[in-house]
């Protein structure tokens, strides 16, 4: 991972830590509706012109994400176990 890469995925993760806890406790339906608005709105704000090109662009970061999340994630429980 690059020097700039690993910048933007402290970035994202850090802007995620802070929106987290407004969806805690929340049910799932209602976690995917709030994440659902936002993808809308940022969509309608800066890709107007061509919504679907950018929403494809956007799945495709969105699965890169949860990627890296799922190996995070796996990390962590891989770290406590031997820690």
């Amino acid at each position: 991972m690059t020097n700039k890469e690993f910048a933007f995925a402290e970035t994202i993760k850090e802007l995620a830590d802070k929106i987290s806890p407004l969806l805690a406790g929340q049910p799932r339906e209602i976690q995917g509706a709030v994440l659902g608005q936002l993808v809308a709105i940022w969509l309608a704000g800066h890709y107007a012109n061509d919504p679907e090109e950018q929403m494809d662009l956007w799945t495709g970061l969105l699965f890169q994400q949860a990627k890296l999340s799922l190996r995070l994630a796996a990390n962590d429980r891989q770290q406590k176990r031997a820690g």
